[in-house]
């Protein structure tokens, strides 16, 4: 609940267009830290479920190619003085994903659905607080 009204509240901070964008850029980093917590070497921590379908999957060009293609996404969709600010909230979304998917896999031994669906959170509402600090 807490991360949700986060989420709303950074959103509403920015205003409606301003907001709109960088929601829909948050929720696509969102994703790709799922895509970096699914990559090669990342163990699943059962044998059964979503992370066990999906850990170590995602190869190390194709998880850089959509953080090139998130990055460009992010260009296009921002104004010319805005989008270093939001390309460095995604960068820094992704490092706190980082640490989620690594402090799990070494409580955990790896990856679980849970994990990535937390990855997805935690990566969307650092994207769309540091992006609410920067542009407004």
């Amino acid at each position: 609940m807490l991360n949700l009204l986060l989420q709303v509240g950074a959103v509403a901070q920015m205003g409606a267009q301003v907001g709109a964008v960088v929601l829909g850029v948050a929720c696509v980093a969102g994703r790709l830290a799922v895509t970096w917590g699914c990559r090669e070497g990342v163990p699943s921590a059962r044998e059964e479920g979503l992370g066990a379908l999906v850990a170590g999957t995602v190869g190390w060009v194709r998880a850089v190619t959509a953080t090139a293609i998130t990055v460009a996404l992010t260009f296009l969709a921002m104004s010319r003085d805005g989008w270093i600010y939001l390309v460095s909230a995604v960068g820094l979304g992704l490092l706190v994903a980082w640490g989620v998917r690594r402090r799990a896999v070494r409580r955990l031994g790896g990856v679980t659905g849970d994990v990535l669906g937390s990855l997805v959170e935690v990566t969307t509402t650092t994207v769309l607080v540091t992006a609410a600090a920067l542009l407004t």
